[in-house]
């Protein structure tokens, strides 16, 4: 990810919020039924890429006192959130870390289950294929890696819309000034569909 993409990062927060797919159980269970020994998640090393403000991970740590969380993020705001709220609770088995995803190295150390949500899709190809690289060389023997990514035809209607937002906002600087400009623009699509009387309206007022 390039080191710039955190100025952005830092002006506008992503929604950050827990994502049920990603829970190690549930990446546990799946492992099992496919023939793995996944490590005991009340006992495990879990690394997250992309943390933003911590929504998904902390509660983790929350929960599994005796497992150990590190969350990395290139935003230094986000992290600065999470660590904040990790405080707050007093939670002692969460290392939040703000660092570029390229710079990640054998520091890291070793994982059960590693979970990078919401970025592979979004980031160039020489961070997709750090995060791979990541999975491939910190991973226990038996660990887990969830990386979830946007694909056609189901993606399509978001990235089209996402391509006239982009559109709208060309020749802006600044993340707030486009992300306003961009909410004008749903806003004009929004009042324009014929969701009653048009199918392909249904399906775009669905994203919006």
């Amino acid at each position: 990810m390039p080191q710039d993409a955190s100025d952005d990062h830092d002006e506008l927060f992503f929604s950050n919020y827990s994502v049920l797919d990603s829970q190690p159980e549930r990446l546990a269970t799946i492992a099992t039924l496919r023939g793995l020994q996944p490590q005991d998640i009340e006992r495990a090393r879990v690394l997250e890429l992309g943390c933003a403000s911590g929504q998904n991970l902390i509660p983790l740590a929350e929960r599994y006192p005796q497992s150990a969380f590190v969350g990395i993020d290139v935003s230094e705001q986000q992290i600065a959130a999470a660590r904040q709220t990790a405080v707050e609770l007093n939670l002692r088995n969460v290392d939040l870390r703000r660092q570029n995803l390229l710079d990640a190295g054998p520091e890291l150390g070793t994982f059960d289950f590693i979970i990078a949500h919401g970025m592979y899709s979004w980031i160039d190809k020489p961070a997709r294929d750090k995060l791979l690289a990541i999975c491939r060389d910190h991973l226990a023997p038996h660990g887990v890696a969830y990386v979830s990514y946007n694909v056609y035809p189901g993606w399509h209607v978001h990235d089209m819309l996402r391509a006239m937002m982009f559109y709208e906002a060309r020749g802006v600087q600044a993340v707030a000034e486009q992300t306003a400009k961009g909410r004008v623009l749903l806003e004009f699509l929004k009042a324009s569909l014929v969701p009653e009387e048009a199918p392909y309206d249904a399906m775009i007022a669905a994203e919006l």
